[in-house]
């Protein structure tokens, strides 16, 4: 916790129920699972843009595209593509 990077897993044989939540084991990320998130996470943000979806926003939901648009339009469709 306080700040760290955690991955979060169910316990194997069990299954989701809409109607419960499920017990998980927590774990922290070693350096290299860190490292690798942290890359997804700038590509991501690289490719698709930065949002902000949190609640009690005053300027509310934001998602901007950086310019020129048809370059990025299609940095982002080959991001979702190697997904």
């Amino acid at each position: 916790m306080n700040g760290n990077l955690m991955r979060f897993e169910l316990p194997k044989g069990s299954k989701l129920a809409y109607w419960r939540l499920p017990h998980m084991h927590v774990y922290n990320l070693n350096l290299i699972e860190k490292m690798r998130w942290l890359f997804k996470k700038r590509l991501f943000e690289i490719c698709i843009g930065k949002h902000w979806t949190y609640p009690d926003r005053k300027q509310g939901v934001c998602f901007k595209i950086k310019k020129p648009r048809w370059f990025w339009k299609i940095v982002f469709k080959l991001y979702y593509l190697m997904k």
